[in-house]
């Protein structure tokens, strides 16, 4: 007697989580990640292409890069919230921009720092590894370890779980709105609140202390950096890595100490053993060019790709 309730119950269950699973599926089919891959697919051969993370995406103005660099047509690949192996995974979807020149933009050590992978981490925009290469994204986000491979090939098939920001993303936006009623409401801009950027800054101390060892253990590019530089090596592409511009609080407090300068010295060392070469944009743009404490605005972006765009031409 007790069998039929507990199967109907298990079976509205089923039907709710396939339902659920669909819904989040079609919520998601428009992700950031997508329609920038899918931008690519309708672009234009491009002559240069751009990576990196929301400093990129903010910094590259593909207008004032072209005006700068006539005969070129660039193409925006920066993308919010993301690391060297979600970079790695765009670039090896350009096979329509093979003869493309490589931009990487980077901020403070990222070229060598270690993976961070798993659930907490690969979300939002991260999670694109779920569904973009997903046997390349899970041996670089667990390398020699078949069985957390396995389980992130396992989530892989299930909607709800990779695409979990899409719910809460809205959710958030619902909180913060009721949390605004009475107050002035706070500046914000695409990537997100003005004042959230501020608290990414990273302790001189410990950073000093970071870059120090970096340096002194002759660490080497992260691997999916490494083989980032290696496909576009192998593709012929001229590569050039940038140092993005930042804030001349983050210069002071992080950049102009020993410590940063032997780490530069380092990794200008890897990028061209890489056969790239490397460009200091670090203090390109005073900090009226920024839009919060690590994106350019629209004036602060114009500028830096018209200087980019003159600098590799007169470099190559």
């Amino acid at each position: 007697m007790t069998f039929r309730p507990l199967a109907l119950q298990l079976a509205l269950a089923t039907c709710a989580l396939i339902a659920l699973n669909i819904g989040v599926a079609r919520l998601a089919r428009k992700s950031v990640p997508r329609q920038l891959l899918d931008r690519s697919e309708r672009s234009k051969p491009a002559t240069d292409l751009f990576l990196g993370n929301s400093t990129m995406a903010a910094g590259l103005d593909e207008m004032a890069f072209a005006a700068a660099q006539p005969g070129s047509r660039p193409l925006n690949l920066g993308l919010g919230a993301t690391k060297p192996i979600e970079h790695y995974l765009i670039y090896r979807q350009q096979d329509r921009h093979r003869g493309g020149a490589l931009y990487y933009g980077f901020l403070d050590t990222q070229l060598t720092d270690p993976p961070d992978s798993g659930w907490s981490f690969l979300f939002g925009n991260r999670a694109m590894g779920y569904y973009v290469e997903t046997e390349t994204a899970a041996e670089f986000y667990f390398p020699n370890d078949p069985t957390r491979q396995a389980a992130f090939r396992a989530v892989a098939q299930i909607p709800v779980l990779v695409e979990r920001s899409a719910i809460w993303a809205k959710v958030e936006l619902v909180r913060r709105s009721l949390g605004e009623i009475g107050l002035p409401k706070k500046e914000s801009n695409l990537f997100g609140r003005v004042e959230d950027f501020s608290l990414l800054e990273a302790d001189r101390g410990v950073f000093a202390l970071h870059c120090a060892r970096a340096t002194e253990a002759r660490a080497p590019l992260a691997p999916s950096v490494a083989a980032l530089l290696a496909m576009a090596r192998d593709r012929s592409a001229p590569v050039w890595v940038i140092e993005m511009p930042v804030t001349e609080q983050h210069r002071r407090r992080l950049y102009n100490t020993p410590a940063w300068a032997a780490y530069r010295a380092h990794i200008v060392e890897l990028v061209s053993a890489a056969g790239g070469r490397y460009v200091q944009a670090a203090d390109w743009i005073g900090d009226d060019g920024f839009a919060d404490h690590l994106h350019l605005n629209a004036a602060g972006a114009a500028a830096f790709s018209a200087r980019l765009a003159i600098d590799t031409r007169e470099r190559r």
